[in-house]
C-alpha cells in the first residue's frame, strides 16, 4: 500500500514539472474527439477555462458515473477486461504498459480508439489516453479525459517528434493537423505550446488521490 501511494505520488509529482498548471485546461468525462484530417492548416490551440486539478482540490470532488462507464472511446470490453487482468489489475503496470508498450503516433483527434490502439500498438494522445482510461475503468478506477494545453520545450519537442531542426517541428506538427503555436524568448523559438488530451485518475488512497497522467510523454 505505502509503496503504491508513493508510485502515485511520484507519477503526480512528475506530471507537475511536465505540465505548467496556470495553462487553460478543461476536463472531459465523454468526449467527443476530433476525426483526423491531414489538411488542416495550422491552428492555434483553444481550450477552455482554467481548471484546478482534482488532486490539488479540497475536498477532494467525487467521482462521476461516467469517469467508471464504458465508452465509444474507450469500451471497456472483453479484450480490455483481459489485458487488465493480464497486468494484475495494478493501476501501476497499467501506466507502465501504456507508456512504455505503444508508439507514439502524430495525428490529431481520435481515430482509433482504446482497441485498435491497443492492437496496433500505438497511437496519438487522445487513443493512448482513451486505451490508458478504458484499462483503468476496467478494474473500476474513475478516469476521465483532460483537454488542455503544454508547453514544451524545443529539445523536447525535436526529441519526441524524432527531428533535429526545430523548423522541423512545427512543419511535423502542422502536417499532421495538430493545433500549436510557436513560443519565441528573446527573439528565438524555444518552444511550441500545443493542444493535448492526457488523464486524470482517482486513486482512493491518502495523502494523494488524484493523479495526471500521460502516456505521450516518452522519455527514453
Amino acid at each position: 500500500m505505502r509503496r503504491l501511494t508513493c508510485l502515485i505520488f511520484l507519477s503526480a509529482v512528475l506530471m507537475l514539472l511536465i505540465f505548467p498548471l496556470n495553462l487553460p485546461a478543461e476536463e472531459v468525462s465523454s468526449p467527443t474527439l476530433s476525426l483526423h484530417s491531414p489538411d488542416y492548416p495550422p491552428r492555434t490551440p483553444v481550450v477552455g477555462a482554467e481548471l484546478t486539478p482534482a488532486y490539488r482540490a479540497s475536498p477532494i470532488p467525487p467521482s462521476l458515473a461516467s469517469d467508471i462507464a464504458s465508452s465509444l472511446e474507450a469500451p471497456v470490453n472483453e479484450e480490455i477486461i483481459a489485458k487488465a487482468e493480464e497486468l494484475g489489475r495494478n493501476p501501476i503496470g497499467i501506466y507502465e504498459y501504456v507508456k512504455d508498450s505503444l508508439e507514439l503516433e502524430l495525428y490529431y483527434g481520435s481515430m482509433k480508439g482504446a482497441v485498435e490502439a491497443m492492437k496496433q500498438g500505438g497511437g496519438n494522445d487522445a487513443d493512448l489516453s482513451s486505451l490508458l482510461i478504458a484499462l483503468f475503468r476496467a478494474i473500476e478506477v474513475p478516469a476521465r479525459y483532460v483537454r488542455g494545453k503544454i508547453e514544451l520545450p524545443m529539445e523536447e519537442a525535436m526529441n519526441l517528434i524524432g527531428v533535429e531542426e526545430p523548423q522541423l517541428v512545427m512543419k511535423t506538427l502542422t502536417r499532421a493537423g495538430i493545433p500549436f503555436e510557436p513560443v519565441y524568448r528573446g527573439g528565438e523559438l524555444r518552444a511550441v505550446r500545443k493542444e493535448h488530451i492526457w488523464v486524470e485518475i482517482y486513486i482512493p488512497y491518502l495523502p494523494h488521490r488524484g493523479a495526471i497522467l500521460d502516456p505521450h510523454l516518452k522519455k527514453e
